[in-house]
């Protein structure tokens, strides 16, 4: 069976939105058939060991801006619609005898997975997570781990005829 080409689009505008318009822009568009795309709003939280601590989260009220954003992609009527999120866990400060167990526990990281965001959250967008896990005192380039869960899965729908065309617009499809 031949693997069909994925094309992808990140910082997309126009002609979905324009200056100072919500949901601003569409962080990542991907598809491998035009009238199945699929659009993504990210959001990066980091986490950041403390030695004698719990870890200190960043950035996860960002996520509330995240809902909102990614609940106005549905009025634009692709195929599916996720909120990505993406968790920087940087593990490199504790002391832990193992470096592959520097990474925050879950259970530390439930302000980002059982926040009070998800209550906003329209049940028709599929929730990502992305973590990111850097464990020794290495570039990131060099040492990490990442993992990738799908929480929830976006619900998948016939796509809008106009959405397909304004995507040809931008893909030269």
């Amino acid at each position: 069976m031949a693997r069909k080409n994925v094309r992808y689009f990140t910082t997309v505008q126009e002609p979905f939105t324009r200056n100072r318009e919500h949901p601003g822009d569409i962080d990542l568009i991907i598809f491998s058939e035009v009238n199945k795309a699929i659009a993504f709003e990210c959001k990066i939280v980091k986490a950041t060991s403390q030695p004698t601590e719990k870890a200190k989260i960043n950035k996860a009220e960002k996520l509330k801006e995240g809902v909102r954003q990614v609940n106005d992609y549905l009025k634009f009527g692709f195929s599916q619609v996720y909120l990505l999120i993406i968790i920087l866990n940087d593990g490199r400060y504790y002391n832990k005898p193992n470096f592959i167990n520097n990474h925050t526990l879950d259970g530390d990281l439930s302000k980002i997975y059982n926040g009070n965001w998800k209550n906003d959250l329209d049940n028709r967008i599929g929730i990502i997570y992305c973590k990111i896990e850097q464990t020794r005192n290495l570039s990131v380039d060099f040492n990490n781990n990442i993992l990738f869960k799908i929480e929830r899965s976006a619900l998948s729908k016939k796509q809008n005829v106009k959405t397909k065309k304004m995507i040809e617009s931008i893909s030269d499809y």
